[in-house]
C-alpha cells in the first residue's frame, strides 16, 4: 500500500542488513523460490534455474542499494546504505512476489511486468523519505541508479549462467 504513514514507520524502525534480509526479505524470496522448486519437480524447469532465480532475487536489493549510494555520492546527494536497502527491499516485494505466477506461463510475463511497474511506483513515492537528492538531480539519480542496477544484475546473471 502506498500510505505515507506506513513508509514513515518503516523508515523510523530499527534495521540493519541482517534484520532486513533474515527477518523479512528472505521469506519474501522463498515464496517464489518454492513455486519454482515445485515446477522443477513436475516440469522442465531445472534446479539450476531455481538456484539462479533465488540468488538473483537475493542480490538485487544489495546491488540496487549499492548503486544508489554510489550514484548519490557523485551527484552531491545523500543516501544512507541501510535506508537505501530498506527502500529497495520493501518496494521490490510486489515484483518479487509476482514470480509465483511462473506456474502459469501464459500470464506470468504480464503479471511480472505489472508487479515491476508497481514496485517502481512505490519506490518513487517512498524515496523522498529515504534518500536526499540534490535539487535538479532527481532524473539523473534515478536514471543512473536504475540503469546501472540493471546492467550489474545482467552481469551477475551472465556470470552464473556461464561460470557456475
Amino acid at each position: 500500500r502506498n500510505d505515507p504513514k506506513i513508509w514513515e514507520k518503516i523508515r523510523l524502525e530499527y534495521a540493519d542488513v541482517n534484520s532486513l534480509y533474515m527477518g523479512y526479505f528472505l521469506y519474501v524470496v522463498l515464496v517464489p523460490t518454492a513455486v519454482l522448486f515445485l515446477m522443477a519437480l513436475i516440469s522442465s524447469v531445472t534446479l539450476y534455474h531455481v538456484f539462479l532465480s533465488f540468488v538473483s532475487m537475493l542480490l538485487t536489493p544489495f546491488v540496487f542499494a549499492f548503486v544508489m549510494e554510489q550514484v548519490a555520492s557523485r551527484l552531491e546527494s545523500q543516501v544512507d546504505r541501510v535506508y537505501a536497502l530498506k527502500l529497495v527491499v520493501y518496494t521490490l516485494t510486489p515484483a518479487v512476489l509476482t514470480k509465483v505466477f511462473a506456474i502459469i506461463p501464459q500470464i506470468e510475463p504480464i503479471i511480472t511486468l505489472l508487479g515491476s511497474i508497481y514496485s517502481i511506483y512505490l519506490m518513487f513515492k517512498a524515496a523522498p523519505l529515504f534518500v536526499t537528492i540534490k535539487e535538479g538531480k532527481g532524473l539523473q539519480f534515478w536514471g543512473f541508479s536504475i540503469g546501472l542496477s540493471i546492467v550489474v544484475m545482467m552481469l551477475v546473471v551472465t556470470f552464473f549462467t556461464f561460470f557456475v
